[in-house]
């Protein structure tokens, strides 16, 4: 099993990645809507656009259209942290397979690689986890108006991310166990189950 944890923690990693895809593209992190005149207004904002809608009516614009700062503080951090995360889990997935192939890397540095492979994941999880936490915290979301029928919050995309940051946390967590199991020198392993050497 302790050969085939770094490979589970691979595809754990990777599993996460079309949750972020979506997330990334999509427009529905947040949304508001409200009723005036008889009409129905909403809004949605993405990472990189925000679509405006009266009745049936769409009209799609580039995020910079809107001079809220908090909206544009809280998408930069996101846009941020999913931007690193994605480029650190091509490279985990580039030296993971270097390491399967054992063509690049030798013996010797199986276990440095696990302690990186480790480290770039805690990274990848963590990443994850501050962009779920820095978009509400930042942006705030909207204020309530007044207006009729009135609703708001934070939609189908923001919500896609938290499941990624879950399966990278498991993977993290995976590969701290296999790493610590690599870093207990053999005589310790031994007082600890109790074996005579």
């Amino acid at each position: 099993l302790g050969d085939k944890l770094p490979v589970l923690a691979l595809l754990l990693v990777l599993l996460s990645l079309p949750f972020v895809v979506i997330g990334y593209a999509s427009a529905g992190w947040y949304r508001m809507s409200y009723t005036s005149g008889g009409t129905e207004y909403s809004s949605r904002f993405g990472l990189f656009t925000l679509h405006n809608c009266t009745a049936d009516a769409c009209e799609r614009y580039d995020l910079d259209y809107t001079n809220n700062q908090s909206l544009r503080e809280g998408t930069r951090a996101a846009v941020a942290c999913l931007s690193i995360a994605m480029g650190l889990t091509v490279f985990l997935t580039i030296t993971n397979i270097l390491q399967m192939s054992r063509k690049c890397f030798d013996d010797m540095d199986q276990r440095r690689l696990l302690i990186m492979h480790f480290i770039l994941t805690s990274m990848i999880a963590t990443l994850y986890i501050l962009a779920v936490f820095l978009y509400p915290i930042l942006y705030g979301g909207a204020d309530d108006s007044g207006l009729a029928d009135w609703s708001s919050g934070y939609f189908l995309s923001y919500y896609v991310i938290i499941p990624a940051a879950i399966l990278s946390t498991i993977a993290a967590l995976l590969l701290g166990y296999e790493t610590t199991k690599s870093i207990i020198p053999k005589r310790y392993k031994a007082v600890i189950l109790g074996s005579k050497e």
